[in-house]
């Protein structure tokens, strides 16, 4: 199971997690995700599929990576990075959240 978490940190930072319905951006157009950098909040659209949740999740983490590490991304490798990141995390082998004890088991 995949948790989307109410808080993370990066750096200092900490970032909270909102979702919301109807979400839009600033053109006003509906989408699945917005990063407030001012706020440190990332919004996620509460009706999208669980799967794509966690997509959009990664990928507006990414954002505030990109911007507090100064990391000058372009937009299309934010979004690789989280689709990336998204298959890794599902991966039926070696899954990063399995519950179960494997030899491979660090706690951090």
């Amino acid at each position: 199971m995949i948790v989307i978490p109410e808080t993370f940190e990066i750096s200092c930072f900490t970032i909270t997690v909102h979702l919301v319905t109807g979400l839009v951006n600033e053109k006003g157009e509906e989408c699945y995700g917005l990063a407030d950098y001012h706020a440190f909040r990332i919004y996620l659209d509460a009706d999208q599929p669980k799967e794509l949740m966690i997509a959009t999740f990664l990928h507006e983490a990414n954002h505030f990576y990109d911007v507090l590490l100064e990391l000058k991304l372009s937009h299309r490798s934010i979004d690789l990075l989280g689709q990336a990141s998204t298959q890794l995390l599902k991966t039926k082998k070696g899954n990063l959240l399995k519950t179960e004890a494997s030899p491979y088991e660090f706690s951090l």
